[in-house]
């Protein structure tokens, strides 16, 4: 995700999308994004196009329109996008900051830091777009399958 992110910013793309190879749409997706994306506020810096909540129990994520949430903390790093030099750089930043890393932490739970700190606007659907396909997990080393996180 660093070096991805590091390119872009060096050529000064404008935006970028991560979908790892395990990355799933769901039925209608294309329907469904197109809704999503009409209410998709112009502010956005992030966004979440699947995942999983953290902290939901006490920090919900917040409905601003029928098909966009805010989040609180969204973890997983299948499926997002940033725009922006602005919010690329607050990223790049964050992720390179060796003082917010806690240990046994990968890089999902890291974002979901920087989205408790509101220093960009992150949004996602009311209902995940992009799940995970099954297969083994690099993070858990287990043979898992296909999810889409509530």
């Amino acid at each position: 995700h660093l070096n991805i992110l590091e390119k872009c910013l060096n050529d000064e793309v404008e935006s970028c999308l991560f979908l790892e190879d395990d990355a799933l749409c769901c039925e209608n997706f294309a329907v469904k994004a197109r809704l999503f994306f009409e209410e998709l506020p112009v502010d956005w810096g992030m966004v979440y196009l699947g995942g999983q909540h953290l902290f939901a129990d006490c920090h919900p994520p917040y409905c601003i329109s029928s098909h966009v949430n805010i989040p609180f903390n969204v973890n997983r790093t299948h499926a997002f996008g940033l725009r922006g030099k602005a919010a690329m750089s607050t990223v790049y930043r964050h992720l390179q900051d060796a003082t917010n890393w806690h240990p046994g932490h990968h890089v999902d739970h890291h974002l979901g830091r920087l989205h408790m700190k509101k220093q960009i606007r992150v949004y996602c659907p009311n209902e995940w777009l992009i799940g995970q396909a099954e297969g083994e997990s690099d993070v858990c080393e287990q043979e898992l399958s296909e999810r889409f996180f509530s």
